[in-house]
């Protein structure tokens, strides 16, 4: 089996004193309604 390394990253996002947090839809399967801040792979 081969291993494959996967790069992720999470970010916060501050502008004029706010936090951009985002809410996984309901309907997700992993993690549903759960707040968090916004990332992805690169």
């Amino acid at each position: 089996m081969d291993k494959k390394i996967v790069t992720e990253v999470k970010g916060i996002v501050c502008c004029r004193g706010r936090i951009l947090v985002l809410k996984r839809s309901e309907f997700e399967t992993a993690g549903a309604n759960e707040w968090e801040f916004p990332g992805g792979r690169i």
